[in-house]
């Protein structure tokens, strides 16, 4: 048996397919995993495919964006509330807009950007410890001060709103105010304050005082 002359196709290069992004979304720490606030670590959720079956899926690259100007770039997923800039400021402080870009790898090619949507950092709330109405047993001579210690982890000033409830029921005209006068007064009456710890951008929960009864 003989053959005709040996005829060789042209070469067949198959070339790599680079993975995609196919969603991504910006979850955080909190209760609430689409409530971002100071406090909270911001992760990426994401799912990457590629078509090339074979390829093992390497870390993507993640750059993190705050108010539009990258903050850090890596293979690490998330930015945590203690992370600073160069200046030693803190990345996620409140209002500040947070996006993510990520770039996916299967160890041989990079594939196309994909961004996640921007999400706003709100204030942490404060709180209020230590809340106290003096004197502890007031007479008809004795005004009513309401004291008590404030702390926010982002360093905003006291903005805090001051109830006072007298028998029980809370009296509106006197709210925001840290001291009322004696004249206010009358014997057996009793005497509570409340503090709502408010930094202006966001709330905690209302504190109350220890109840003081009014004597002669």
């Amino acid at each position: 048996r003989s053959f005709g002359p040996l005829v060789t196709s042209p070469k067949i290069i198959v070339s790599n397919q680079a993975p995609q992004v196919d969603k991504a979304r910006l979850v955080s720490s909190n209760v609430d995993p689409l409530v971002f606030t100071t406090l909270d670590v911001i992760k990426v959720e994401a799912k990457v495919s590629d078509a090339d079956a074979s390829d093992k899926l390497q870390s993507s690259i993640y750059t993190w964006y705050v108010n539009d100007i990258p903050a850090k770039s890596g293979t690490v997923a998330q930015i945590g509330p203690e992370e600073k800039d160069a200046a030693g400021n803190r990345f996620l402080s409140a209002n500040a807009k947070v996006r993510c870009e990520i770039v996916p790898y299967d160890g041989t090619d990079y594939g196309d950007a994909f961004y996640t949507t921007t999400v706003t950092v709100q204030a942490s709330p404060p709180q209020v410890s230590q809340v106290a109405v003096t004197p502890s047993s007031p007479t008809l001579l004795s005004n009513l001060r309401v004291s008590y210690k404030y702390n926010d982890p982002d360093k905003l000033p006291d903005n805090s709103l001051i109830r006072w409830y007298k028998d029980g029921t809370r009296v509106s005209e006197l709210d925001d105010l840290k001291q009322i006068s004696r004249v206010l007064l009358a014997p057996s009456q009793k005497w509570q304050a409340g503090i709502i710890p408010s930094n202006g951008l966001s709330q905690g929960e209302e504190v109350k005082s220890n109840t003081v009864e009014v004597t002669f």
